[in-house]
C-alpha cells in the first residue's frame, strides 16, 4: 500500500516541496524518451508512448490501433513490456502465461489480441522486436516513444485530454515523464484520449482527439447493464495509475461504490482475501488489466469488467497507414 500511496502523491503533486522541486528541475533536464533500440530493417515499428508514469492510455491506444490495423489487413504484431518481471528473454506471449510470467499488459494484450490473430511479445526491447519482426509486419510497441540511431516509423505521444501533463512536474515532485517540450521534440503526432468533452486546454491544435466509451462484462462474458450498477452495492478493486478516472466516470452515471480498493500501478492484487466486505458488496468491478491478476469472483462477490472503448478517428489511422506506406 505504500507504493500506492506515493504514486498517487506523484500524481496529485503533493510531494511538492523546495527540495523535490529542485530534483524535479534536474530530472526534467536529464531525462531522455528517446531510447537506444535497435530497429529490424523488415518491419515498420509505429511506438506508443505516454507523458506520464503511468496512465495516459498508452496500452489502451496500442490495444485499439493494433486491432484497427488489423481490420484493413495488415500484418500486426505488438511488443509488450513486461514490468516487474525478472525474466527478460525475448519470446511470444502464450495462452498459459499470466501477469505473473509475462506482466499485466502484455497479458491484458495477449487475452485481448488472441481472437485477432495478432501476436504480442515481450522481454528486452530490442530482442523483442527482432523476435516479432517480419517482411511486411507493422510492429506496435507499447511504450516506446523514439528510438536511436534510427527514428520509429511513426511516435505517437498519448495524453488524458482532462490533464496532459499529469502533475505538471517530473519526478519526485510529480508524474511527468519528461518535459513537455521533450515529450512533442520525439514525437510526431499527439493523441488525446477523453471520455467527455475535449477541454480548451488541450496539448496542441493539431492533435487527435479520441473519444472513450464504458461498457461492463461478467466473467463469463454476458453484458452488464451499467444503469441498473447505480441500484446495486458496487465495490471497486484497481492497481492501475490514475484510478480516480474510473471512479470519476462510474459517478457520472450514478454509480457511487460502497468500497474501493487500491494498490499500486502493476502491484499484486490477491486472488484470494479474506471475505471483509461479504453481505456488503454484491458486485465487483475492476479494469481488464486488473482482471488478469483476478479470478470470476472477488471476497465471495462475482467481479464484472469494465472496458474502456476507444473510438480511433480515420484521420488517425490514415496518419498510420500513410506511415506504413512510407516505410515500405
Amino acid at each position: 500500500m505504500i507504493r500506492a500511496a506515493v504514486a498517487r502523491a506523484l500524481e496529485s503533486g503533493a510531494l511538492r516541496t523546495r527540495v523535490t522541486l529542485a530534483a524535479s528541475s534536474v530530472w526534467g533536464r536529464r531525462a531522455s524518451v528517446v531510447r537506444p533500440v535497435f530497429l529490424p530493417e523488415p518491419s515498420t515499428v509505429i511506438g506508443v508512448g505516454g507523458s506520464t508514469l503511468g496512465g495516459s492510455h498508452k496500452t489502451p491506444l496500442a490495444l485499439a490501433l493494433a486491432v484497427e490495423l488489423r481490420r484493413r489487413g495488415e500484418d500486426v504484431r505488438v511488443v509488450g513490456h513486461g514490468y516487474g518481471v525478472r525474466d527478460v528473454t525475448a519470446r511470444a506471449v502464450l495462452d498459459s502465461d499470466t501477469a505473473r510470467t509475462v506482466g499485466d499488459d502484455a497479458a491484458w494484450l495477449a487475452r485481448e489480441l488472441r481472437p485477432c490473430g495478432v501476436p504480442v511479445y515481450v522481454g528486452e526491447r530490442s530482442a523483442a522486436l527482432a523476435l516479432a519482426a517480419a517482411p511486411g509486419a507493422v510492429v506496435l510497441v507499447d511504450g516506446l516513444l523514439q528510438a536511436h540511431p534510427r527514428r520509429l516509423a511513426l511516435s505517437l505521444l498519448v495524453v488524458d485530454a482532462h490533464e496532459p501533463w499529469g502533475s505538471g512536474a517530473c519526478p519526485p515532485a510529480g508524474d511527468l515523464r519528461a518535459t513537455p517540450r521533450a515529450l512533442m521534440d520525439a514525437t510526431d503526432a499527439i493523441v488525446a484520449v477523453h471520455s467527455g468533452a475535449l477541454p480548451s486546454d488541450a496539448p496542441s491544435p493539431d492533435v487527435h482527439d479520441v473519444a472513450t466509451s464504458l461498457t461492463a462484462l461478467h466473467a463469463d462474458g454476458t453484458d452488464v447493464a451499467l444503469a441498473s450498477l447505480a441500484r446495486r452495492r458496487v465495490g471497486v478493486v484497481l492497481a492501475i495509475a490514475r484510478p480516480e478516472r474510473v471512479l470519476r466516470s462510474l459517478r457520472a452515471r450514478g454509480i457511487e461504490p460502497v468500497t474501493t480498493l487500491l494498490f499500486a500501478d502493476h502491484g499484486a492484487l490477491p486472488e484470494r482475501r479474506a471475505p471483509s466486505h461479504r453481505g456488503a458488496v454484491d458486485l465487483w468491478l475492476t479494469t481488464p488489466k486488473c482482471a488478469t491478476k483476478l479470478g470470476a469472483e472477488f471476497e465471495g462477490a462475482p467481479l464484472a469488467v469494465l472496458r474502456q472503448e476507444l473510438a480511433l478517428p480515420d484521420e488517425l489511422l490514415a496518419r498510420c497507414l500513410a506511415a506504413v506506406r512510407k516505410a515500405r
